[in-house]
């Protein structure tokens, strides 16, 4: 799935306020929230986020790598037309 549209930003993404914060390397905690993510069902996403010199890409597993589950919040899946065969959720 991706996520990359967020709610004061519509289809400009450069106006995204998700942040990257670095912990250790090549990890990274994301925090934010995403208007449209496709495929909630997916076992990974991307998605895009600021960090401090300006916009990366991030691939965020549902899983981490010891199987517990990594800190995404599904807040609802949207209502809308065809989402059965291209769902799409509120992140």
């Amino acid at each position: 799935g991706m996520g990359m549209t967020e709610k004061q930003g519509g289809t400009d993404v450069r106006a995204n306020r998700t942040t990257a914060e670095r912990v250790g390397e090549g990890i990274y905690r994301l925090s934010g929230h995403k208007w449209f993510l496709s495929a909630p069902m997916s076992d990974g996403f991307v998605m895009l986020a600021q960090m401090g010199d300006g916009m990366g890409c991030f691939l965020v597993p549902r899983y981490l790598e010891d199987g517990s589950k990594n800190g995404l919040y599904f807040q609802r899946l949207k209502d809308k037309l065809g989402n059965r065969s291209n769902a799409s959720a509120e992140v």
